[in-house]
């Protein structure tokens, strides 16, 4: 299935053998001697011993967790200079670099208690340097400061990020991640962003709703540690990802009495949570409680969305005093809650929208240290996660006739009977009046994933080698019910589709990183080659077994690294390439069955008024393509960072390909019925009250009996018509490009002032043009001429609209000052957002061409071939060819027959011009060019003590009620309540320790 699978595969072992090659060249002895760091990890005010704190050499993977006396050995290392990081919950975390040749002893570390009278705190995105690739880090302190109720709005502190727009999460539509994307674009943007929270892998692979990133409402924020972003080219141990993955990690380790009180005119928030120490050996117990509730409206606050979340972790180190520890993380998490309309008064009397969002979710993590020759360490993790997202909809319906629906899955005729006579008629009608429609859709998906990695480090010479390789084994199935009605006698027209009889998707991947650490002189050289095999198992599927390759390379450069420099501290050059594979959704590979329901008989109403229907019911199975791919990214990346006297930048630019973007479109095959017109009944000697219709199933042959018994049976004449039954496919869209640089600059703390100056931006563009051939039939309103069903289908590229696809270019600006006192225990952040540049054009384009043509007037059909680009004119586009009903395997080129018949076949032309797309407006194709905009957010947090702290937001606090132009029809907006700048709101929250 996958055609790119065998060049992939070349080019990727290519590139891991080259690496070796490289490896052997620069290295000719071995060195197996490694040694040992032995230290102490006190507090720094008490001098007291601090337990648990970890203590790691990240580069090694490395790590070992101090005992009651806060000492701890850390075994197998290779010599060099290396990273050594010291956390525990409630400190400040320290890192340094320590030259390692022999074995050290009586290293001490002194931490700090965490909070505001640390000389430096951040409240920005921090670039995570461990990473090869693009990351960021957004710690404890950043998130209170902010004070966000979603964590998918931490993207705001990435840079040139945006606040969002409205912060409460009462409303039916989800909150997602999008890292380097945007709504609203073509492939799946927020579904190719991968979120885990605690190692536990979210998804939405098992939906058959949408094709979409996951929710992230339900996440509790109060508990949170820390959040890591990693936007460039990810180690190929992450599968299942094409653009991003967002890490949340929650706070483990013994930990005081922490309650949370956070209010705003929207959303209120209340937690505790709490870290317990069972005793020596016994290890850690926290957990967490938060019950956050927000509104839609301050004016009618009925309409809700709650989150009810609790985490339980237990957390132990065994063998700790010997050279082998093993480190077990064991966590249970869950929410109660979702949204809620039903209460609200302003709402039509008993009609209502609920969304449960339930969810569970569990995991298990082993870390085993093992220091042997040949194996450094071995991980474990096994997690599952559970979703109940029932959504329940009430509402009220009425109508003046009878209305027929539709239940039923058999083809054949049908005639519509009442509810009561047949419960199971293939039609029913739902009689006269007013009634309520209260549906439900059950969508519970299930996830599981297991994944193994095993890793080692060695030396050649003085060149530090690391190799790792694991295996993943993940699960999506869904156990819902699917859509089903309360009371079946009002229910539309539907047919039961049960998720649960779906059988699970299956994923087993294989890979293998190599990393070469090779200093040279003042300098160094890292070089990370991987190959990653993804084998997947759609069962009981015509997909059958389908593989993907993503190899992955990465090289880091640090040409100077001398922190006692006055001026250049240092600077590091990078650069990525690779491929990220996206497995697909349940709506994508078992798209539910369509049904056409074709009128063919309706004689009108009786004297007492009840109507008579007759119905041609045809299903459509699921169509599986042979030639759908699955969905991948290219990735490239170059990136520069460094420190420059007291001012620290970065700046990476990115270019990433998508490929073989996930939609459905649909196939057409032509069926013929019987239809009988009402004009056959002119004649019938039979009484109107004493008529029974009857349809044969088979031959849709209509009868009318004389229910007296008095008059013959009147077999009534019929025609034949032809019409279409569509049926649903998987397939994948065109390449897009989405690309950008990213830039911060950090200026560092004016001592006078306390005051601190960050700018960051970012650069993006993105263009998409879908040119995947789709097939189009006019809606079932459209007819022949003779009243017939419409007999052409028009293929166009990327659809039946004017456009095919979109370009955006943005340049997003932000400057952030920071004052932090930390005598006063007090920061103070004024962050101005600014959008400089925003310019966007609808696109209508085939094979580097133009798809449309230029018209001379709105009501013209035949156009030029002009620029459509030129401004204010209306644009055609034709379907590159269409077929008839008569003939489906004779592809007919649209445009040459269209103005031939407009010449020679006046009836044709005006068939075919109902297959025409056209522009609803002359400035359609115009470019949209935004005036610049900016909104100020103020943030500032007080501690009170040790006991207490106190934070405050309100952002866009000037409420910036000025006006923007738009170039693509000369108009005015005014910013207030757009979506282009959040609106003003404000909040508080309280801390409180004990």
């Amino acid at each position: 299935m996958l055609s790119r699978d065998g060049e992939v595969k070349y080019i990727s072992m290519r590139i891991f053998f080259i690496c070796l090659v490289i490896m052997s060249a620069m290295n000719c002895s071995l060195s197996a001697q490694t040694f040992f760091l032995k230290g102490l990890v006190l507090d720094k005010e008490s001098n007291s011993a601090i337990e648990p704190a970890v203590v790691t050499l990240p580069d090694l993977q490395l790590w070992a967790v101090t005992d009651e006396k806060g000492q701890f050995t850390l075994s197998g290392i290779s010599p060099g200079l290396h990273r050594v990081a010291v956390s525990c919950l409630g400190y400040e975390k320290q890192e340094l670099k320590i030259e390692i040749r022999k074995n050290t002893t009586d290293v001490k570390f002194l931490l700090s208690t965490d909070n505001l009278a640390l000389q430096e705190v951040v409240i920005t995105a921090k670039e995570n340097k461990s990473n090869a690739g693009s990351g960021y880090l957004i710690d404890k302190a950043a998130l209170e400061h902010h004070q966000m109720s979603n964590v998918a709005d931490l993207s705001t502190l990435l840079p040139g990020g945006k606040t969002a727009q409205n912060s409460d999460l009462a409303t039916t539509s989800a909150k997602r991640f999008e890292i380097r994307s945007a709504a609203g674009e073509l492939g799946n943007p927020s579904f190719m962003t991968a979120v885990e929270v605690d190692g536990i892998r979210l998804s939405n692979n098992a939906s058959f709703t949408e094709t979409a990133g996951v929710d992230s409402r339900n996440i509790a924020t109060s508990n949170i540690e820390s959040v890591e972003v990693i936007s460039g080219i990810p180690s190929v141990e992450y599968g299942d990802v094409s653009s991003g993955i967002v890490k949340v990690k929650t706070q483990k380790g013994d930990a005081p009495l922490r309650i949370t009180v956070a209010a705003s005119p929207k959303t209120k928030q209340f937690s505790l949570s709490k870290g317990v120490a069972l005793g020596y050996n016994r290890g850690i117990l926290n957990f967490s409680a938060e019950r956050t509730k927000s509104i839609a409206d301050i004016a009618s606050p009925y309409t809700s969305y709650v989150r009810n979340a609790a985490t339980v972790t237990y957390s132990n180190t065994l063998w700790n005093s010997t050279s082998m520890p093993l480190r077990l993380t064991a966590t249970v998490a869950g929410n109660m809650g979702g949204y809620d309309s039903k209460a609200d008064p302003d709402a039509f009397k008993d009609t209502y929208t609920k969304l449960r969002d339930h969810n569970l979710r569990g995991s298990v993590a082993l870390d085993w240290q093992l220091n042997l020759p040949f194996l450094t360490g071995i991980e474990l993790k096994s997690s599952l996660n559970y979703s109940d997202k029932l959504q329940k909809i009430n509402k009220n319906k009425s109508s003046s006739t009878a209305t027929p629906v539709f239940h039923g899955k058999e083809e054949g005729y049908f005639v519509a009977s009442d509810y009561d006579t047949d419960p199971d008629a293939a039609v029913t009608l739902i009689p006269a009046g007013y009634w309520y429609e209260l549906g439900y859709r059950d969508d519970r998906p299930l996830e599981s994933n297991t994944d193994l990695k095993l890793h080692h480090h060695f030396s050649f010479g003085n060149v530090l080698n690391k190799v790792k390789a694991g295996a993943s084994f993940s699960t999506s199935a869904n156990k819902g019910r699917g859509e089903y009605y309360d009371d079946p006698r009002y229910a539309p027209t539907w047919r039961e589709y049960r998720y649960s009889d779906i059988p699970m998707l299956s994923n087993m991947a294989l890979f293998a990183e190599y990393m070469m650490n090779v200093p040279m002189g003042r300098t160094n050289l890292q070089l990370t080659a991987g190959i990653r095999r993804d084998v997947t198992a759609i069962d009981e599927s015509d997909y059958g077994t389908v593989g993907a390759w993503s190899p992955r390379f990465n090289a880091k450069y640090s040409l100077v690294d001398q922190p006692t420099a006055s001026l250049l501290k240092s600077l590091t050059i990078r650069a990525g390439v690779g491929d990220a594979v996206k497995l697909p959704s349940f709506a994508i590979l078992y798209p539910e069955p369509n049904y056409r329901q074709q009128l063919t008989f309706a004689p009108g109403a009786m004297s007492d008024g009840t109507a008579y229907y007759a119905y041609y019911i045809t299903p459509s199975s699921r169509i599986a393509n042979p030639e759908l791919e699955w969905q991948f990214t290219r990735q490239g990346e170059v990136g520069i960072e460094g420190e420059l006297g007291r001012v620290r930048f970065s700046l990476s630019a990115y270019r990433n390909k998508g490929y073989n973007g996930y939609s459905t479109t649909s196939t057409y095959s032509p069926f013929t019925y019987k239809f009988t017109d009402q004009k056959a009944l002119n004649g019938t000697d039979i009484p109107l009250n004493d008529r029974v219709y009857s349809v044969d199933k088979q031959t849709g042959v209509v009868t009318v009996s004389d229910k007296t018994g008095k008059l013959p049976v009147l077999e009534l004449p019929y025609t034949e018509r032809t019409t279409f039954r569509s049926e649903e496919m998987a397939s994948n869209t065109s390449p897009i490009l989405r690309e950008g640089v990213e830039w911060v600059a950090d200026f560092g703390k004016i001592p006078s002032l306390y005051t601190s100056l960050r700018l960051d931006g970012s650069y993006y563009h993105y263009r998409g043009v879908n040119e995947t051939l789709t097939a189009h039939l006019p809606t079932s309103s459209q007819t022949m001429a003779n009243g017939a069903p419409y007999k052409y289908i028009g293929y166009f590229a990327g659809g039946n609209s004017a456009s095919n696809g979109s370009e955006t270019r943005r340049v997003n600006a932000n400057a952030t000052f920071t004052t932090h006192i930390p005598k006063m225990r007090l920061i103070v952040s004024l962050r101005i957002e600014s959008t400089l540049f925003h310019a966007s054009r609808n696109l209508s384009e085939y094979s580097g061409g133009s798809r449309g043509v230029v018209l001379n007037d709105r009501n013209d059909y035949i156009g030029t071939n002009g620029n459509i680009y030129a401004g204010d004119q209306y644009v055609a586009v034709y379907p590159l060819y269409y077929v008839s009903a008569d003939d489906m395997n004779t592809r007919i080129p649209f445009l040459e027959k269209f103005l031939d018949a407009k010449e020679n076949d006046p009836a044709l032309y005006n068939e075919l011009a109902k297959l025409v797309a056209k522009s609803n407006t002359s400035y359609y194709f115009n470019e949209n060019r935004i005036s610049p905009y900016f909104s100020a957010n103020l943030s500032v947090t007080k501690e009170i003590g040790k006991h207490f702290s106190l934070s405050f937001y309100a952002n866009n606090f000037l409420n910036n009620l000025s006006k923007v132009t738009s170039s693509w029809n000369d108009t005015e907006s005014t910013l207030y309540d757009s979506s282009r700048i959040p609106g003003f709101y404000y909040g508080m929250t309280l801390r409180v320790k004990l």
